[in-house]
Formats: structure tokens, sequence, C-alpha cells
């Protein structure tokens, strides 16, 4: 759980994001039992989902900051995304040495997240897909909690999310037209 707790502990106040909840996506078989060993300390069965909101619209300058990840290397936060900016609410910089073999955790940036409503404690379940490392889509999950055009920032993305921010080493993986079929006029 390092990286969870970098991202609460370390990342999230960098980047003026206040802490929400955690979720948890359970992946099980047809017949509902878990793909793994709950138990298992070599793979997880499950993938977390860190749910933060941003502070306020007025983002600091730290283009020359660094964050403290406790890594041999500590990286300038402009190295990895030279003024990536989401709309007006969201962070800019990330530490590369953050990212580092992280697979099983992603954390969702809504800029306009409704607290309200919004469940403290959930644990989805679901098969995973048959593609390696395509993860559960999020924006209907996550639709009733934000506004109608929200402000949202994925990090350690797998895939693109239409109508959000999204980041990760392998963000455009499953957009391969491997995965896809081609469709010809006569088709």
């Amino acid at each position: 759980m390092k990286h969870k707790d970098f991202v609460i502990q370390k990342l999230f106040p960098f980047w003026n994001v206040d802490f929400i909840t955690t979720w948890y996506w359970i992946k099980v078989t047809k017949t509902g039992s878990t793909v793994l060993d709950i138990m298992s300390e070599h793979k997880k069965t499950y993938e977390i989902l860190i749910l933060g909101k941003c502070k306020h619209t007025e983002m600091k300058d730290v283009s020359d900051e660094k964050i403290d990840s406790n890594t041999e290397e500590e990286h300038t936060k402009n190295d990895i995304c030279k003024n990536m900016k989401c709309k007006e609410n969201l962070s800019e910089k990330i530490s590369s040495k953050s990212l580092d073999g992280i697979c099983n955790e992603r954390t969702i940036l809504p800029a306009s997240l409704n607290n309200d409503n919004l469940p403290l404690e959930m644990t989805m379940m679901s098969v995973p897909s048959s593609i390696h490392s395509m993860k559960i889509p999020l924006q209907d999950i996550m639709k009733p909690y934000l506004p109608e055009t929200p402000n949202c920032l994925e990090i350690f993305a797998r895939n693109l999310t239409p109508g959000w921010c999204c980041y990760g080493n392998e963000v455009f993986k499953h957009q391969h037209m491997d995965y896809f079929e081609v469709f010809t006029k006569d088709t």
C-alpha cells in the first residue's frame, strides 16, 4: 500500500486535493469466486480507487518544485508533463518515480465531486476483461456524484475516458488498432 500512502499523504496535499475515500474493485470469475486468493501476497485480486477533490481553482506555480516520494531519485515534476492542464481545476505535474511499477491503483480527481451523496465505502465486483490490464470503466459509476460536465483527472490510467483527462504510462495501450475491427463501406 506504499503507493496509496504516497498519493494520500504526499501527492494530494501537494496538489491541494482533499482525500475523500477509497473504493475497491474485486475481480471475480463468472461463478462469483475471486480470480485469485484474496490473501495472495504475489498478485492482488482487487484494485483500489482513491477519490479526492480539489480544494480550490487557483493552483500554485510548482514547475521547479520537487515531491519527496521516498524513492532513490526525485524528479522535477516538469520532467513528466510539461504544463499538463485539464480545464482549470487540476494539478499540472507529477513525480515520475511515483508512477514506476504501479498497476493496481487508480486515482480520480473530480473538481466538483458531490460529497453529500458519495458513498464513503463501496466495493464493486466484476469479471475482468479478457484483455490484460483492462480496467472497469468508471464514468458510469461516478456519474451520479459528478456535475453534468465534470473536470476529472484519472492518474495511473490504462484507458482514455471521454471528457476526462487521463494520465498514465499506458494510457493509450487499449487504443491500439489490434483491439478494433476495421469496417469498410462494403462491410
